[in-house]
């Protein structure tokens, strides 16, 4: 009982103080993205109308599960109660009972789907490129960033599962991930552009380094039975778990921030667009890897590898009071697993992967201001330990002109869950979110996202770009360069 109301407890408080779109659509895939369309992709700042851009400041946010969920709620009522909020377990609460004004009923899905939850937000601080001649960019990214992401967890966990079965039934645990990190990263971005006989084809990367604050991790490596026992015991066949914590996360009572770990990480991308003219073009094709790179994090790795069945008993946890007690029941759940408390412990350090993703953009202009935009991105799973993204399929159109734009993003999320965004822009301010009615419409709640940015860049589009574009015709097998050649170009 005591696990179900933590973990209402940590859904209340990731919905309360943090809320991000996982890619930030309305900033990464339209024409006026410059910078911050690096971001999704490296090649993205070599087809930037501008001859320069500067972001000032990026704030994005998000939180996604399938295991709970708040009834008939919105993230404007979380807000106004954020002082007085008081939250309820569902399925404990009476029917007949009123809830207070500012109450919550937190209540749990119930569909045999395997359980994930996702949080991460992200602070893009100064950060520009510029263009040199016409093949060239050269640019900086600074970035904070926060991630706590969990997968692959079985639904024989999920509440109304696991609190309906028998007791000594056995069910299966297949292998999960869980883990979260907080660092800050420094990066140089390069494209190169080259016209080709049928568009222009840009290839771009960003290195990427990282200071790591705070980091930890816990996996399982295999399958394996759980039977669950009178007295809050649990009864496991042997099972691998892998474990690592960053020594700041037990020092609650003197904490600082501080650095805990380095690391290197990089972005690899490119782009080809097909038959530009006038300032557009027909087809824009976009593949990047992002996020390839760890850090290494000062601190404590473990590994508890059973050789047959043990037994836990929760009640030799309760007394946890607080972070700096963790290791001494870490030494407890040694001694009764390994059969000595110190058996786990496999060293100072351990690395942990950042969320590396495989992604593909598709754009179809129809005019010089309306486009559509479809995006695939899959995490993959890196290392031993680490954070992860979730799956996401999306179709973003978008419209707009230098001073203005807006983008509405229909995107599904791990395959699971289907949601509808609005961003718009507006010279240089950009406001939006990959999941609106999140923030404005009362439903179930299980996530929601915000972003926004506040950049800087020429009041006009280069007047290089403009000539280089005249002339061009589109969907024909060749390009004509009128604009250089100072030679007018028939249209057909």
């Amino acid at each position: 009982m005591q696990l179900r109301y933590l973990y209402s407890s940590l859904l209340a408080a990731f919905l309360c103080f943090a809320a991000s779109a996982q890619e930030q659509l309305g900033l990464r895939v339209h024409a006026f993205a410059g910078i911050n369309g690096a971001l999704l992709n490296p090649a993205a700042p070599a087809t930037s109308p501008f001859a320069w851009d500067v972001n000032l400041v990026e704030g994005a946010f998000f939180f996604a599960n399938n295991y709970a969920f708040i009834r008939d709620s919105r993230i404007l009522d979380l807000v106004r109660a954020r002082e007085s909020a008081e939250f309820f377990s569902a399925p404990d609460f009476p029917d007949d009972a009123e809830l207070p004004e500012n109450g919550f009923l937190v209540d749990f899905f119930s569909d045999g789907r395997k359980q994930f939850a996702n949080m991460l937000s992200s602070f893009t601080g100064p950060s520009f490129f510029f263009r040199i001649g016409e093949a060239h960019t050269i640019g900086l990214v600074t970035r904070a960033r926060f991630m706590a992401t969990g997968n692959g967890i079985s639904d024989n966990l999920s509440y109304f599962i696991y609190e309906d079965r028998p007791f000594f039934e056995e069910f299966v645990v297949e292998p999960f991930r869980m883990g979260f990190m907080g660092w800050s990263e420094y990066g140089l971005n390069y494209t190169y552009a080259a016209e080709t006989e049928a568009g222009k084809l840009s290839i771009g990367a960003t290195l990427r380094y990282l200071q790591g604050y705070e980091g930890a991790y816990l996996r399982s490596r295999e399958a394996f039975d759980l039977t669950k026992l009178p007295g809050r015991t649990l009864s496991g066949t042997p099972f691998d778990f892998g474990l690592g914590y960053s020594r700041g996360l037990l020092e609650a009572e003197s904490y600082e921030l501080q650095r805990n770990g380095r690391g290197f990480a990089a972005d690899l991308g490119f782009t080809y667009t097909i038959g530009e003219e006038e300032g557009a073009y027909d087809w824009k094709i976009g593949v990047s890897l992002l996020d390839l790179g760890g850090i290494r994090f000062n601190g404590a790795q473990h590994r508890i590898q059973t050789p047959d069945i043990r037994s836990v008993t929760a009640a030799d946890y309760d007394d946890i009071r607080s972070a700096s007690e963790f290791e001494n029941k870490l030494r407890v759940f040694s001694a009764q697993t390994l059969s000595d408390s110190s058996a786990s412990f496999q060293g100072n350090a351990f690395t942990m992967s950042l969320p590396t993703a495989f992604s593909l953009q598709l754009d179809r202009a129809f005019s010089e201001k309306f486009a559509v935009n479809a995006t695939y991105v899959q995490g993959v799973p890196v290392g031993a330990a680490g954070v992860q993204r979730g799956a996401m399929l999306a179709l973003t159109p978008h419209f707009g002109n230098r001073w203005f734009g807006a983008a509405i993003p229909v995107s599904l999320y791990n395959w699971q869950q289907l949601r509808l965004g609005l961003s718009v822009r507006l010279a240089f301010l950009t406001i939006g979110s990959d999941q609106i009615g999140s923030i404005f419409s009362r439903r179930d709640l299980s996530g929601t996202d915000f972003y926004f940015a506040l950049k800087v860049n020429p009041f006009k589009i280069r007047s290089s770009e403009k000539e280089h574009k005249k002339g061009y015709s589109r969907g024909g097998a060749k390009r004509m360069k009128a604009g250089n050649a100072k030679v007018k170009c028939y249209d057909w």
